[in-house]
């Protein structure tokens, strides 16, 4: 008898024990209570806060996604979850559903409500209270589906039309679902950030497509403005966003100094976003150290700061995105430098630069085009070994630009049409080698400051400078460079170095088509055609093997210093040496014709053809002068017949015809 009541007795106490350590297993929890697995020897959860709105679903039969697991579902997934623990010991393996809670909504802001959605539960929390802990396997579920396990107030659907007004947190394992029959989702905010319903896809998925993802004010339902109460999306570490066929704009806050995009791909994260657009969002998208991301047929419009931020993100792949109208730039690359490739992007009308590149090494631009943005298209700073291929900036402020420290730079196939400014190399660029590329219709086309830099075949067409090599740069090396138009050509400045320019061809320029104005510079090869002044020459410079033909003046020698002139063919208008007072020229082995072929003093050495133009030139000049005496004679000819008429009407009718005077042509006829 006593061995069969220990019997009874401890089997009492197996059930008894087996009921506290698996409630889920013996019934559904009930309305507004909360459910929770406790270890003994941890501090018991806070009690939950009722919530009268609540309505807890009928349990469903399988285990099927967006279902009500049944109890053997359940306790099978938690059998696996426990395994997974036992194997990967953690601190929190024994928590409550109540402290995970807790410290979930304490990493995730505070938020005032909290929806969290786990593969074997969904919880509701209040300002950090769980309200409710509904039991149930999860793999992927809809916005319809989980609006049955939370308050109508945190989230409702009407027609086509979600309304979130809580925070959402994925686990590992869980996928969100957002699209039809949602066509709108609306994440509704506040004054303060703990009030918006913020997107964390935490370990988990977010699948979106057809859909629009909008902000809404509580009261008016409006769109918000920025702010810090205003939500936003963030894929997690280890979470996937893939976005299709969608809108997601007027998102992301400003709290204090801390900007959130409308949507951020966080470190360790992945997914798509694909003809899709983010309009006015804090910063429309951000890949912060993300993996993978792909980006096809992204359009990022008037956000207050940038378009598109790339900040140490890995992997990426550009494909059709475009930048317009942002109140910073379109895009900006900063963060970790990783051997990125920057291509397929079109900026226009941002409010800073087109691309802003900051800190990086290694990087590949291609592919790029920008339009009228505020400050310029292309900005380089702190950044080394950038290889640019296939940019074109149209109407900017500057095309491209390059300074804080930048170094070894390549830029091939870059295009500027019009602007202020077309490539500008600042004094503190270390290397860069600028080749194949245009430059038309600017006020300066190319600004050199820098060190140890190189152009190669470029060609500046219509703009009012061509090239100037700006004071304090040094070792510039300028090869095939071509100009055509404008008012000056190739200027180098007082205060450079090393000026090397070879095989220069200048056509139609104004003014002058070189200005050589830095000590020791070297100018060999190449033709200008036309041009007022063909080289002015302010500084010790040698040429050689310059062709020159059509300049009013060949060239003029204005220095102290010593002017080398060596294998010349020049062939002006009026002078073709110009050689100021005290100034030391030596002239060998050239051809000089012109009216007046050396004017100063010059010192020949070797054979010189120092002479008049050849015909065709006398010709051309005889031209003008022939025209300015049909226009004189003209003229004259005008002036006789009005006098004679006046002599005509003082005669009157009793008054002889005075005779008209024929002097006068005479005269001109002899002249003739």
């Amino acid at each position: 008898m006593k061995a069969m009541r220990i019997g009874l007795t401890g089997a009492v106490l197996t059930v008894g024990l087996l009921t506290v350590g698996e409630p889920a297993a013996i019934a559904a929890p009930a309305v507004g209570a909360a459910v929770t697995q406790q270890a003994p020897t941890q501090v018991p959860a806070p009690t939950p806060v009722p919530d009268p709105t609540a309505t807890t679903p009928a349990p469903a039969q399988g285990a099927g996604a967006g279902e009500i697991g049944s109890v053997s579902a359940v306790a099978a997934a938690n059998g696996q979850q426990a395994a997974q623990s036992a194997a990967t010991p953690t601190v929190t393996q024994f928590s409550s559903p109540a402290e995970k809670s807790q410290a979930i909504w304490t990493g995730r802001g505070r938020p005032d409500r909290l929806i969290i959605v786990r593969r074997g539960s969904i919880d509701t929390v209040q300002s950090g209270r769980l309200l409710r802990h509904n039991v149930r396997f999860v793999s992927a579920i809809t916005l319809r589906t989980l609006s049955d396990y939370v308050p109508s107030s945190w989230l409702s659907i009407d027609g086509t039309t979600a309304r979130l007004s809580a925070a959402l947190v994925l686990s590992t394992g869980v996928t969100l679902d957002v699209g039809a029959p949602v066509a709108t989702l609306a994440l509704t905010g506040g004054a303060a950030a703990p009030a918006a319903a913020t997107v964390f896809t935490g370990g988990g998925a977010v699948l979106m497509h057809g859909v629009t993802v909008v902000s809404a004010d509580p009261v008016t339902g409006a769109p918000m403005p920025v702010g810090p109460g205003r939500p936003y999306i963030v894929v997690s570490q280890g979470g996937r966003l893939d976005a299709a066929d969608s809108v997601i704009g007027d998102l992301g806050a400003v709290v204090g100094p801390k900007s959130f995009a409308g949507l951020t791909f966080d470190a360790g994260s992945t997914g798509s976003v694909v003809r899709t657009t983010l309009p006015r969002n804090a910063e429309g998208l951000m890949l912060d150290q993300s993996e993978g991301v792909r980006l096809e047929s992204v359009t990022l419009a008037q956000a207050a700061g940038d378009g598109l931020v790339l900040h140490g993100d890995k992997a990426t792949t550009l494909v059709g995105v475009t930048a317009q109208g942002n109140g910073k730039s379109g895009v900006l690359v900063n963060g970790r430098s990783t051997p990125r490739a920057i291509t397929g992007i079109t900026m226009s009308g941002n409010h800073d630069y087109g691309l802003v590149v900051v800190g990086q090494a290694g990087a590949r631009i291609s592919g790029i085009t920008t339009t009228g943005d505020g400050a310029g298209g292309l900005e380089i700073s702190h950044s080394t070994d950038v290889a640019v291929n296939g940019f074109s900036a149209n109407d900017e402020p500057t095309g491209v630009y390059s300074h804080v420290s930048s170094a070894r730079l390549t830029l091939d196939n870059v295009n500027v049409m019009g602007g202020r400014q077309g490539i500008v190399i600042e004094k503190t660029t270390m290397g860069m080698n600028l080749t194949q590329s245009r430059v038309e219709g600017t006020e300066l086309g190319v600004s050199l400051g820098g060190h140890d830099m190189r152009m190669t075949d470029v060609s500046v067409v219509d703009s009012q400078t061509a090239v100037a090599v700006q004071r304090g740069a040094a070792g510039t090396i300028v090869d095939r460079l071509t100009i055509n138009g404008g008012k000056d050509g190739f200027i180098a400045n007082p205060g450079t170095t090393d000026v090397v320019l070879r095989d220069l061809s200048a056509a139609a320029v104004t003014n002058t088509a070189v200005r050589a104005l830095s000590p020791g510079e070297q100018i060999s090869g190449g033709r200008i055609d036309g041009s007022n002044t063909g080289i002015d020459v302010q500084a010790p410079t040698t040429l050689t093997g310059v062709t020159i033909d059509g300049a009013d003046t060949g060239i003029r020698a204005r220095t102290t210093s010593d002017v080398s002139a060596s294998q010349l063919d020049v062939v002006a208008v009026s002078v073709g040496i110009n050689i100021a007072d005290g100034t030391p020229v030596v002239l060998s082995g050239s051809r000089v014709q012109a009216l007046e072929s050396v004017r100063g003093n010059v010192s020949e050495r070797g054979v010189n053809d120092l002479s008049l133009p050849p015909l065709s030139v006398l010709g051309a000049i005889g031209v003008p002068l022939v025209l300015l005496a049909i226009v004189l004679e003209m003229v004259a000819a005008i002036r006789q017949r009005r006098r004679s008429r006046g002599r005509n009407e003082l005669a009157g009718p009793g008054n002889p015809t005075v005779p008209p005077l024929r002097t006068h042509h005479r005269h001109a006829a002899a002249a003739r």
